[in-house]
């Protein structure tokens, strides 16, 4: 396991990696060009702060997985918001990956997408206090109505 300092030194890592990008070589470009998505394209432009809540109920080698095929940036905000007690299994698994199978990125790409759809905040606004007034002016004036 990792004690606190290896951790913040990881983090950092990720965060000076993702900076030292300033612009995108030819590899990111090619990349860009080619027609099959990447691992976890439909959590890419998600914020990190929301993305935590999800991968929180995951496993570390789970979390360790997500967090390597993400921006480095992304992955140590999710990171440091992870609790304290798996943040250095998560840091030594990220360390230790070389090689996953496909499938294995596809199952869990299927279940986040799954757990992601049933928090989507993709809601109809309906009801509330300004439609409860309408329905009871029109019942008021309808029962008005038949008394008269």
């Amino acid at each position: 396991m990792f004690d606190e300092e290896t951790i913040k030194d990881f983090k950092e890592g990720f965060q000076a990696a993702f900076n030292s990008r300033a612009e995108p070589d030819q590899t990111d470009f090619e990349a860009s060009q080619n027609s099959q998505p990447r691992p976890f394209d439909f959590i890419r432009d998600a914020d990190p702060n929301n993305l935590t809540p999800l991968l929180k109920q995951e496993l570390p080698q789970t979390i360790a997985v997500v967090l390597s095929h993400l921006d480095p940036h992304k992955a140590s905000v999710i990171l440091q918001n992870l609790p304290t007690e798996i943040q250095s299994d998560v840091v030594n698994r990220v360390a230790c990956m070389k090689h996953i199978r496909g499938e294995i990125i596809r199952e869990i790409e299927r279940v986040l997408e799954k757990k992601l759809s049933c928090l989507s905040n993709d809601f109809a606004n309906v009801g509330g206090v300004e439609q409860a007034m309408k329905i009871r002016s029109l019942v008021e004036k309808e029962r008005k109505n038949t008394n008269d």
